[in-house]
């Protein structure tokens, strides 16, 4: 092929160029690429020129390197626009043949990280917002780990693990320690002091020199923590008339306020005007402060109050008839009676007059058991204009916890149970010791069968037969096979996600109904079995259905951790290396749980993968490419006079589950 003629001056440079040196030719390539370049003709030719540019020897380093400086730029913005000019070919082939799976697979895999990404921190990725919706959904045994990933991180970590401070004040020196720490810290750092929104005082001290050198402590401390906004005083001596006109002063405005003890000392209670929660709880009638401080208390803070917990003692004489007149009882959004005396009364205007209800504990005794299934009974259920169902008692109830403590009145739990029936959105659900045939019914969502009873009776009976040594009834793998995927029934409480169930004699039979008639999203389960055919550990397979299930409570009063005092110091061992591993397989079996419980105790869940660490690898239960190093971290136990809260179990699900309250801990043996 003849070349195209050259004009005088292209041969003029062709002629100059034979002249020059191979150092300055090669310099002559480089300024021709980088011209072409900047014009945007980046292109073959231009890759020519870099590469045989590179390949002169005895070039500059600093040449070379804004060679290849300039030929990486080019490429990559070259690069960059090939991606996503093939992005628009996927595209558009998804739009004429969306059933493609080659292309959804090459669209999936082709997405390339945005640039801000790439180049912005993890912290600014996001706004502060959504890290702290984050953070709020970590358990806060996790949730330590980000004090360690940034400044930015630890900050939301701090503000809300400082949320909320137990302080204890009594024999234990360390606590005591802690606690005047705390207040040393708080009057030394402000914006600690401001971090905490709850503050829950423990005081064990009887009258003396010490416990007033503590109270002026306290009342120096206390104006410290300005963002107050919950406050609970707990254990002996009450809270009194003095020491709440020292609260007064300093946070008039609190929204929660909590007297736990065993007198109700508290003159002057009424005068807060501003509360959203009130706690009391005091084993009887007898105090320095008359009962008629309630009902004031309550009309005071109409318009706030929305969560009451009137706590009492069974074996002592009380009422909360006076309390129950008020009209705050028509407003509240949360009620909790524990472990106390219903009256008719009580239970009336409950049904009657709250009718805003989205919370309710009973949890006691009904003084007319008789009276008070004729009052469940009176439920009606009425179609709404959506075809809903609309309740004439309680038509927005979402979490409901019924414990009858020495009353087995197959009339009252039969009225309950029809009470319940038809509430698609009740999220949480504890009968206590309601007859398990009955549970099974609603949950079902069919009346119930006329079965024996002797489920019920051994319930009943069972929890006077404790046994310290679990013994070599501890299995890692149940009896039966763990892959059985149970057949899904009617589901009769739809919206259900937290349950609690006792049942006399636990058989797989059973366990296996349970989870065939509950919704595949339950979040949180406390089974408790008066008698277990097996080691509880084995019954685990059989919640794999449940995909979001995150706390687990096995237990039973038949199996009791083994006591150093009560065996030899080799079988002691031995019993309690079953007991752990009995719990740890728990875990194993169930992927999702974060908390495990076990026969009372609490365990939260930490796993860890690849396997590498010196913790044992879940893999006798699971596949061998989902082994993870498995590890269980024991909570602290529960404390006497411990009301309500206790150990962040992740969930307020598993929280209400758990509470610490229900029952009561005065007579709970091995508590401090």
């Amino acid at each position: 092929m003849t070349p195209p003629p050259r004009d005088e001056l292209t041969t003029t440079v062709f002629d100059a160029l034979q002249n020059l040196v191979p150092t300055q030719k090669a310099t002559f390539l480089l300024d021709t690429a980088l011209a072409l370049i900047a014009v945007g003709q980046y292109g073959a030719q231009v890759e020519n020129y870099f590469d045989v540019y590179l390949r002169t020897p005895n070039l500059p380093v600093e040449d070379v390197v804004r060679a290849l400086v300039a030929r990486g730029k080019a490429r990559k913005v070259e690069g960059e626009c090939l991606l996503a000019k093939a992005q628009q070919d996927y595209e558009a082939v998804l739009k004429l043949d969306p059933s493609n799976k080659d292309i959804r697979h090459l669209l999936g895999r082709s997405k390339m990280v945005p640039k801000f990404i790439s180049n912005t921190p993890a912290s600014q990725r996001a706004p502060p917002e959504i890290w702290e919706r984050i953070a709020h959904h970590i358990p806060r045994y996790h949730l330590r780990t980000w004090l360690f990933l940034s400044p930015f991180h630890r900050e939301i970590a701090v503000r809300i693990i400082f949320h909320t401070l137990d302080l204890y004040f009594g024999e234990d020196q360390d606590n005591l320690n802690k606690g005047l720490d705390i207040f040393d810290r708080a009057k030394n750092d402000p914006v600690f002091a401001r971090r905490v929104k709850s503050l829950r005082l423990h005081w064990a001290y009887e009258e003396g020199d010490m416990l007033d050198l503590m109270m002026r402590i306290f009342r120096t401390a206390l104006p410290e923590f300005k963002a107050l906004q919950d406050f609970e005083w707990i254990g002996y001596p009450e809270l009194r008339a003095d020491t709440i006109q020292d609260i007064l002063q300093s946070h008039s405005g609190l929204h929660g306020l909590g007297l736990i003890g065993w007198h109700f000392d508290a003159i002057g209670i009424s005068s807060f005007t501003s509360l959203r929660k009130f706690t009391l709880r005091a084993e009887d009638d007898d105090g320095f402060a008359p009962m008629s401080e309630i009902p004031l208390l309550l009309n005071t803070n109409l318009t706030t109050l929305k969560h009451l917990v009137l706590a009492a003692y069974l074996a002592r004489p009380h009422s909360w008839d006076m309390a129950f007149q008020s009209h705050a009882i028509s407003r509240l959004t949360h009620l909790d009676l524990v472990d106390t005396r219903i009256s008719h009364y009580v239970l009336g205007r409950i049904l009657g007059a709250a009718g805003g209800l989205r919370s309710l504990t009973l949890h006691g005794t009904m003084e007319e058991p008789a009276k008070a299934a004729v009052l469940f009974g009176g439920d009606q259920v009425i179609p709404g204009p959506n075809g809903e169902d609309q309740h004439t008692f309680l038509p927005h109830l979402e979490s409901f916890r019924f414990l009858m403590v020495g009353q087995d009145e197959p009339a009252l739990y039969t009225s309950v149970i029809e009470f319940l029936r038809r509430r698609p959105h009740l999220r949480r659900l504890d009968l206590g010791s309601c007859p398990w045939h009955m549970v099974s019914a609603l949950l079902r969502g069919t009346p119930p069968h006329v079965n024996s009873e002797l489920d019920h009776k051994a319930s009943s009976m069972s929890g006077s037969v404790p046994s310290t040594s679990f013994g070599a009834i501890a299995s890692f793998s149940s009896g039966f096979n763990s892959q059985r995927e149970p057949t899904l029934k009617t589901i009769g409480i739809p919206g259900l996600r937290t349950l609690g169930v006792r049942m006399g004699t636990m058989t797989e039979t059973k366990v296996l109904e349970l989870v065939t008639v509950l919704p595949r999203e339950m979040v949180a389960i406390s089974l408790w079995a008066g008698i277990p055919d097996r080691s509880m550990n084995a019954y685990a397979p059989l919640f794999t259905p449940f995909h979001q299930l995150s706390f687990l409570h096995l237990q039973s009063s038949s199996q009791r951790r083994p006591k150093p005092n009560l065996m030899p110091e080799s079988e002691f061992q031995r019993e309690t290396d079953l007991w752990q591993a009995s719990a740890r397989s728990i875990a194993c079996t169930l992927p999702t749980l974060d908390f495990v419980g076990w026969h009372r105790e609490h365990y939260v869940v930490v796993r860890n993968t690849p396997v590498g660490s010196s913790t044992t690898a879940c893999t006798s239960l699971v596949s061998v490419h989902e082994a993870t190093a498995l590890e269980l971290k024991e909570l602290p136990p529960r404390r006497r006079l411990d009301c309500g809260k206790g150990v962040d179990l992740g969930t307020e699900d598993a929280a209400w589950l758990e509470r610490k309250d229900v029952p009561m801990d005065y007579e709970e043996p091995g508590l401090e």
